[in-house]
């Protein structure tokens, strides 16, 4: 708007000064949740990172535990195996003899109590 008394001057309304200043505070308040939550957000993940980043840490390490025990238990198991096999090989008679009267004993127990239950 131009008064007609002054050549060259713009007159400017003072509530339509008062409306742009209010609209330029009102966007920066909204603006401002929007970027205080996108940091928030960014604040988060890197929080995020970190905790899964050290979960991921625990877990290897624990698959490298417990892969270690499982190498531990095969070996255990391969030495026991062989030190039976050895045993087995070295006195086989012995081993025989033991397995039949294992055999003869739980024969013997099974027949007295069918002879037991058949009264």
């Amino acid at each position: 708007m131009r008064s007609g008394g002054s050549a060259g001057k713009e007159v400017t309304n003072p509530t339509l000064s008062n409306m742009k200043t209010h609209l330029h505070d009102s966007n920066h308040e909204t603006t401002r949740p929007v970027e205080e939550a996108g940091n928030l957000r960014a604040a988060t993940t890197s929080l995020a990172e970190e905790t899964l980043n050290q979960a991921r840490h625990q877990l290897e390490a624990g698959l490298e535990e417990g892969q270690e025990i499982c190498r531990d238990i095969q070996r255990n198991v391969y030495h026991g195996v062989h030190a039976v096999k050895k045993v087995l090989h070295e006195n086989n008679y012995q081993v025989l003899a033991i397995a039949a009267g294992a055999g003869a004993l739980l024969g013997f127990l099974v027949a007295s109590r069918c002879r037991h239950n058949a009264r």
